[in-house]
């Protein structure tokens, strides 16, 4: 039955002159369908015609479209290098050099609006080449529906925007099939995604993609770290240049128990730490800070640093965290990067991308 409905999607997307659209979430969808009649009908409600946005429209020549990938390589240490590691110390010195919050991480980008008195954050972004980055369309809509960003790369302190290098988007493209919900915020976690195409390219290094032979994350506790450009609280004495803090893994059902109204399919679910150990070969302990995902996060990386390949890898992008932003309300979500690679590698490298709107 599967089989049936995948080439249903291929045949009804190509007859509709548009490019098929590889992201699985109507396949996952259907795959509760069984061989129960009803339950096939239902799932026909998932299958994208020529009236669902559930394929890409080829669009016009744009000057994204050309034969170079932007990706970086991974085994080329041109993404996720993290300057000046003690490799030679034990784990807790290498920790405490990820989490520096002190330090700018070049991947990490302030999207704005501005007034009288300067830049006002209002959502996270990720760089992931030297020309496109990734952010929150639900964080996007909301405050850009009728502008563009000021967009801010690598600020080194969170206080002042402008210490970052600017720069400004050339192209907009909204993943076509995340679901808007007319009277939430967000009811939809998958596909919540946005890809913004820069002016002018980024001479910093971006963070690394997974590959899709990588091993799956997994359900539970594998340690993550969200990093945003939020602020957890009153501005410190010394100026931080992004916001770090530690979750682990855990099963996605446990994210829709504590919200029956949200739709978590294509999420990562986390939790916080609780005074726990999270590290191998140590006893540290680490419990998650308060504010961990404030105002201004949506749109920031969760990511893990992958010590034999040396390079931090997006694993998801922040979706949202408790509205109380104390860490032990709610769990802490994000948008499953590994589940839209192929939407993010068609669009990136020019491969038929539906345009929501050209700037």
């Amino acid at each position: 039955m599967t089989i049936v409905h995948i080439k249903k999607m291929e045949q009804q997307c190509e007859s509709a002159g548009c490019c098929y659209q590889r992201d699985n979430t109507p396949i996952k969808r259907a795959m509760f369908a069984g061989e129960n009649s009803i339950s096939q009908l239902l799932a026909e409600k998932v299958i994208p015609d020529s009236d669902h946005l559930g394929c890409y429209k080829k669009a016009e020549s744009t000057p994204m479209m050309t034969a170079d990938r932007c990706m970086p390589k991974f085994e080329d240490k041109e993404c996720g290098q993290h300057d000046n590691l003690p490799l030679n110390l034990g784990p807790e010195a290498i920790e405490e050099a990820l989490s520096d919050e002190k330090t700018p991480k070049s991947w990490m980008v302030a999207l704005a609006t501005e007034d009288i008195t300067g830049p006002v954050l209002k959502c996270s972004g990720v760089l992931v080449c030297d020309s496109w980055l990734l952010t929150s369309q639900s964080c996007m809509r909301q405050h850009f529906s009728d502008s563009q960003p000021a967009i801010y790369i690598a600020p080194t302190d969170l206080t002042d925007l402008t210490t970052g290098t600017k720069s400004s988007a050339a192209e907009i493209v909204h993943h076509h099939l995340y679901e808007q919900a007319e009277y939430m915020s967000r009811a939809h976690v998958g596909n919540d995604i946005t890809a913004i195409r820069l002016e002018t390219k980024a001479t910093q290094m971006p963070i690394c993609l997974p590959k899709t032979t990588d091993t799956p994350i997994g359900k539970e506790n594998n340690l993550i770290y969200t990093i945003g450009l939020g602020q957890r609280g009153l501005p410190s004495s010394t100026p931080n240049a992004v916001k770090i803090d530690k979750y682990a893994t855990q099963a996605n059902f446990k994210c829709v128990k504590s919200s029956r109204r949200v739709d978590f399919l294509g999420s990562l679910c986390l939790r916080h730490l609780d005074d726990e150990k999270y590290l191998p070969d140590s006893t540290a302990h680490y419990t998650t800070r308060n504010g961990a995902i404030a105002h201004g996060d949506r749109g920031g990386a969760g990511a893990r640093y992958h010590k034999n390949e040396a390079a931090w890898v997006l694993d998801g992008i922040i979706a949202g965290g408790p509205s109380s932003l104390k860490a032990s309300d709610a769990p802490a979500v994000l948008v499953h990067i590994n589940e839209n690679l192929s939407w993010i590698e068609d669009v990136t490298n020019g491969c038929c991308p539906m345009l929501d709107f050209m700037l």
